[in-house]
């Protein structure tokens, strides 16, 4: 009979966090566009609390009104003058690897979706 030594220590929990703010690292950046057609961010986040790991996501517009949120990611990621020089008009292209791994604290609120309480990311601050 086969035998395995299974380990489930790495599962991500699928329980909500509570609202509040917690450190965590930034796991990947994508390029999406959002439902208007503006090039945005999709960003994941690793957070571990409480010796559970959870993967939290959350889209950052790039362009546009609600650009604020690329300027807030960006100074959380330790990109202050890289926000600066963007607001001054900069064009230079954006490495989304630039900030993989980059240590951060999110601002963790919970919502209902489908019924179910889930959690979003409501800004990001500087670790």
């Amino acid at each position: 009979m086969p035998i395995l030594t299974p380990n489930l220590s790495e599962i991500e929990t699928r329980e909500p966090l509570e609202d509040g703010a917690y450190p965590g690292t930034v796991a990947q950046v994508d390029l999406g566009t959002s439902t208007k057609g503006n090039p945005q961010l999709i960003v994941d986040v690793k957070v571990v609390h409480n010796g559970k790991n959870y993967s939290l996501r959350t889209w950052v517009q790039t362009q546009g009104k609600a650009a604020f949120q690329f300027e807030q990611f960006l100074r959380a990621c330790g990109l202050g003058a890289m926000a600066d020089a963007y607001k001054k008009g900069d064009t230079s292209p954006f490495d989304t690897d630039s900030v993989v791994g980059a240590n951060v604290l999110i601002n963790v609120k919970q919502e209902m979706y489908n019924d179910e309480v889930r959690n979003k990311i409501a800004s990001f601050a500087k670790a």
